[in-house]
């Protein structure tokens, strides 16, 4: 493994940040120095990395990404980047689904814009498309159809009644794409501002719609899979003793994994054997 952390900290180097390895869990853990915040996790299996844990490490996410992007680069042995998209972004103490928020808004989700894809891409963009070209009244009275039930119907009441107040620049006859990029320029100036006690209705309100809209599979109203997956595009070729021992590495994980499969396959045969 001294391969792959000498690459690491050659990007995320020791006067920012700290890295130590886990070889029971085959995952790296990254924190940054100032503040010392454990705010990246890395799992490596045969040619793929797992982001398993991404917090801003004194950085913007972005940056964050990016850096992980950059030491992967260096890595030929390495194929894909692989996540599960659990991002919120915390408003006044009330985490709210950053997935949503840029899906109502964008069409696709902070890690889609960063160029990590599932499986059905173009079928989750297309059917939200759909969704996110409906006026956001229109959408509010499909819901109520569709679920029907007290809570949503609160939910609707609540913006029906106080949405002009809580975000001022939009209307509830604006497209659902352009109530939620108004949405997201107020919590930029809300942020900016600092909170108060006044902020929390609005924002409570916007947490049970998003959880809403990407929630149980049977009530959420946007599609949305959330395992996400990148190809690496190396930027180097394998030269030198680094790249020599990641290789190694890779090269002695497939044999222990076909060792692996080779003995459960004695087993099962000598169970055979033994059965007959």
């Amino acid at each position: 493994m001294s391969g792959f952390l000498e690459i690491l900290e050659s990007v995320f180097t020791p006067d920012k940040f700290s890295i130590k390895y886990n070889p029971d869990l085959a995952s790296y853990y990254i924190s940054s120095n100032n503040p010392v915040i454990e705010c990246l996790v890395l799992g490596v299996e045969d040619e793929k990395v797992f982001i398993h844990t991404l917090e801003k490490c004194g950085i913007h996410g972005k940056e964050s990404i990016q850096l992980v992007e950059k030491a992967i680069s260096r890595m030929p042995n390495i194929k894909s980047i692989s996540l599960i998209d659990g991002s919120t972004v915390y408003v006044c103490g009330i985490n709210i689904k950053l997935a949503a928020l840029k899906i109502l808004s964008k069409g696709e989700s902070w890690y889609n814009s960063l160029g990590y894809k599932s499986t059905y891409d173009n079928e989750e963009k297309e059917f939200n498309r759909k969704i996110i070209e409906k006026p956001f009244d229109a959408l509010l009275d499909d819901c109520l159809t569709r679920y029907g039930d007290k809570d949503f119907l609160q939910i609707k009441n609540d913006i029906e009644t106080n949405g002009s107040v809580w975000f001022p620049e939009t209307n509830l006859n604006d497209t659902t794409k352009d109530y939620f990029t108004k949405i997201n320029n107020t919590i930029s100036n809300d942020i900016s501002k600092g909170c108060n006690r006044d902020l929390f209705p609005k924002y409570k309100w916007l947490q049970k719609f998003t959880n809403l809209a990407l929630g149980r599979k049977n009530v959420r109203f946007l599609q949305y899979n959330g395992i996400l997956m990148k190809n690496n595009n190396p930027k180097t070729t394998c030269v030198g003793s680094i790249c020599n021992s990641v290789s190694k590495l890779f090269t002695a994980g497939k044999k222990i994994k076909k060792n692996r499969r080779t003995r459960k396959i004695h087993r099962r045969r000598f169970r055979s054997r033994q059965r007959n």
